[in-house]
């Protein structure tokens, strides 16, 4: 009888620990999902600068609040490219730097280069190159 009992908890207990681990991939999912509708549309070219901008900052801000996933990664990089066409060298360098950090804790040597490359890029509008040249070699 008290082995029932015991099965019948652990079983329980197992149902309900996979079940939150559900809700938070799906969470995940969908918020993957909204950064990708985010840039198709920004990439589309047929919305304005501002809107452009509204879009690409809550991408970046749902990037930065779920999982370092190679997806993400990627469109943190699309992200960081928006950055450079609309001309936001803060969110471009903020951007740049979560890139960093998220490539350097996964491995992740091709985003590592792009990142390197974007702080080039963002230390040689600011006219600083002897940065510029170090990241641009480093990538």
């Amino acid at each position: 009888m008290k082995n029932s009992f015991l099965i019948l908890f652990l079983l329980t207990l197992f149902l309900f620990s996979c079940s939150k681990e559900k809700k938070n991939n799906s969470v995940n999912i969908k918020q993957t999902d909204s950064v990708s509708i985010y840039l198709s549309k920004i990439n589309k070219g047929d919305i304005s600068d501002d809107e452009s901008l509204k879009l690409n900052n809550r991408s970046l801000d749902i990037i930065s609040q779920t999982e370092n996933t190679l997806l993400n990664r990627d469109n943190l990089y699309n992200i960081i490219s928006n950055y450079y066409l609309l001309n936001k060298w803060d969110k471009y360098k903020l951007a740049s730097k979560i890139l960093l950090k998220n490539s350097l804790s996964a491995n992740d040597t091709i985003n590592l280069a792009k990142s390197y490359r974007s702080f080039g890029n963002y230390y040689y509008q600011m006219q600083i190159l002897d940065s510029a040249f170090y990241f641009y070699t480093n990538s």
